[in-house]
């Protein structure tokens, strides 16, 4: 505690040194001069704020259709789980861009990331699915799985990740919070993980359009397991 204060009195002291910020007065009759920012009710915001995602794969959607099918695959993409994610046995991986819809039953676009192992399933029965709700600890895009499994950090999601692929799983990883971050929205999370499952099962190149599913969630992926068991039907 007493480094602590030591650090504050420091900080303290070197705010006092600099003095209050000097604030640049308005030119006489509002006029803006050369080189300066435009007022921001002037400004363009669509040029000038950022993309709510490093990523318009899904920042920016196609215009979505309310006749279009839960779970329609919109777009998708070969996708690689980050080194420092990867457990061994990974096998080819997509993201698909996936039609559903939020808590007001409105039409939502939401990434989901398809993992297959890389060794053949042994059986009996065809290759089982599972849909892994993570837990997504932040309400920006760059929290979401699609992007720290691909090219960001999770602790929680490689040890599951590993063991589900070790058992010759087919991991679908959904997006559930959709494109607002909708923390604890059970029925935008319910509708995403469902339709993710959907998505992963017509997704031709992977195979697996007749395999059981199942969903399992930890944390806050619990509530979004939750909000699909309600949503179901």
């Amino acid at each position: 505690m007493a480094a602590i204060a030591c650090v504050l009195a420091v900080v303290a002291a070197f705010l006092v040194l600099l003095g209050p910020p000097q604030v640049e007065a308005s030119p006489p009759g509002g006029v803006i001069p050369p080189g300066s920012s435009a007022p921001a009710e002037d400004m363009d915001r669509d040029s000038h704020l950022p993309s709510p995602s490093p990523d318009p794969w899904y920042s920016n959607p196609p215009a979505l259709d309310e006749s279009t099918p839960d779970g329609t695959i919109l777009d998708s993409r070969s996708a690689r789980v980050a080194w420092h994610h990867a457990p061994d046995g990974v096998g080819p991986t997509w993201q698909l861009l996936v039609q559903t819809r939020d808590s007001r039953n409105q039409p939502v676009a939401v990434p989901s990331t398809l993992i297959l192992p890389e060794r053949p399933w042994p059986g009996p029965g065809p290759r089982p699915l599972l849909s892994f709700a993570v837990a997504i600890d932040g309400l920006g895009n760059t929290c979401q799985p699609s992007w720290t499994l691909t090219q960001g950090f999770s602790l929680l999601q490689p040890p599951i990740l590993q063991d589900l692929i070790a058992r010759g799983y087919a991991v679908v990883v959904t997006d559930h919070h959709g494109p607002r971050g909708a923390y604890a929205a059970s029925r935008m999370h319910g509708h995403a993980l469902l339709d993710g499952i959907r998505a992963a099962r017509s997704f031709a190149p992977a195979g697996l359009q007749d395999s059981p599913a199942a969903l399992f969630g930890y944390s806050g992926g619990g509530i979004a397991v939750g909000g699909a068991a309600q949503v179901q039907n």
